[in-house]
C-alpha cells in the first residue's frame, strides 16, 4: 500500500480525533481562526527527526501562506519503528503536495490532500 493510501486510512480511522470533535473540516477551521480553506491536507511526521521542529515551525510561520497545524494525533501507521504523529494541516492559498513534500523533507512520511 503506498503512503498516500495508508494516510488517507489513517485519517478516516482517527476522523474524530482529527476534527478534534467538530463536525466539518469548516467547523475546525473557523475554531482555529482560519477565514479562507484553500488546502487541507493529513500529514504523518516524524517526531524523532532532527529537524522536525524547524521544519514545521517554518512552515507554520511562512510569511505569505501559514500553515495552520490542528488535529494532532498519535498515529502508529507503520512508516517507522517508533511511531509516527499526524496532524491536520490547513492552508488559506493553494498549496500542493510537491510544495509540501520540500518544504517537509524527510519530516513528511505520508500526506493525503482532504481537501
Amino acid at each position: 500500500m503506498n503512503s498516500e493510501l495508508i494516510t488517507k486510512k489513517i485519517y478516516e480511522e482517527h476522523q474524530d480525533e482529527f476534527l478534534e470533535s467538530c463536525s466539518s473540516i469548516e467547523e475546525l477551521s473557523e475554531m482555529y481562526g482560519v477565514d479562507k480553506i484553500a488546502n487541507v491536507f493529513c500529514l504523518i511526521l516524524n517526531p524523532d527527526h532532527n529537524n522536525y521542529d524547524s521544519l514545521l515551525t517554518n512552515l507554520e510561520l511562512e510569511d505569505n501562506n501559514p500553515m495552520t497545524s490542528c488535529g494532532y494525533t498519535d498515529t502508529n501507521a507503520g512508516f517507522i519503528d517508533n511511531g509516527e504523529v499526524a496532524r491536520i494541516g490547513i492552508f488559506s492559498l493553494t498549496t500542493s503536495i510537491d510544495e509540501l513534500k520540500n518544504k517537509l523533507s524527510d519530516v513528511l512520511l505520508g500526506i493525503h490532500q482532504i481537501k
